[in-house]
């Protein structure tokens, strides 16, 4: 997303985009106090061997310096794009343009700011390092009844023939009996399913506490090919920062659905 540093007095929003303009407020808003913003290890993201992971990943919008490699525009990239009809994957034409970073940047001469976008008319949803098995295809995507799982709740869906539960464990409870924000703790947000007739469960995520943001479901659906679901979801728990994570099925190890194949951590306005 658009980057900066941690202004504190901005709305709560979680959001997959570009801009830093003010976000529209959520509903079940999460709040707590005295969440430390994480620093930002995009460039631990950019790992050159195709053999390993996690894999690159990046998103369209305008970031700080330190958090893409200025040469992104020369390296190759695969994109998740989105259409009125669905969603595919294609080789993405990725440019980066020095911009002027409001926050940073002293002055509007000065440049040291990075705007990422693709030359492809449709919606970017992401962007992953080329690798052979992201050929160039139509992907089916799950259609969720929800983008967030609280606590003690559960999601239920069949992919391709699989059925597979979302369940969320921790604490959640009002901030007082008339307020519309919750306060939400020791969260864990896990992946089961029944595969070859075994049951595997995989950890997504888990963070002790939130600061106006809540764990978000981005995409699910097969982006890796071999017919079993991944997933991206925006892993932040501070509403001024956006953690989209990719999760594929292919290097899951025994036990596992998916295993953590990159993220992209990026601080907002």
């Amino acid at each position: 997303m658009i980057l900066s540093k941690l202004k504190i007095f901005l709305p709560a929003f979680l959001i997959f985009g570009p801009g830093c303009s003010d976000p529209a407020p959520k509903k079940n808003q999460i709040k707590t106090i005295e969440t430390v913003v994480p620093k930002t290890e995009a460039k631990d993201s950019f790992i050159v061997d195709h053999s390993v992971f996690p894999i690159r990943i990046l998103t369209t919008g305008i970031f700080h310096n330190d958090e893409i490699p200025g040469n992104a525009g020369n390296m190759e990239w695969v994109g998740l794009f989105k259409t009125q009809d669905g969603y595919y994957l294609s080789e993405a034409k990725v440019t980066s343009v020095p911009v002027h970073d409001p926050v940073l940047d002293e002055n509007e001469s000065i440049m040291t700011g990075w705007e990422v976008s693709t030359r492809e008319k449709d919606t970017s949803i992401l962007l992953m390092q080329t690798l052979p098995y992201l050929a160039k295809r139509k992907i089916k995507a799950v259609k969720l009844s929800k983008k967030e799982i609280y606590p003690g709740e559960k999601l239920s869906f069949n992919y391709l023939g699989i059925d597979y539960e979302l369940s969320a464990s921790g604490n959640k409870k009002k901030e007082n009996p008339d307020s519309d924000w919750y306060i939400v703790s020791n969260y864990k947000l896990y992946l089961s399913a029944k595969i070859d007739g075994r049951r595997s469960k995989t950890l997504l995520s888990s963070h002790q506490m939130f600061d106006d943001a809540m764990v978000a479901l981005i995409f699910a659906g097969d982006i890796d090919g071999d017919g079993i679901l991944d997933l991206i979801l925006d892993n932040a728990n501070h509403y001024n920062v956006t953690d989209p994570t990719l999760f594929f099925s292919r290097p899951a190890g025994k036990g596992q659905v998916v295993k953590k194949a990159g993220s992209f951590m990026s601080v907002g306005c």
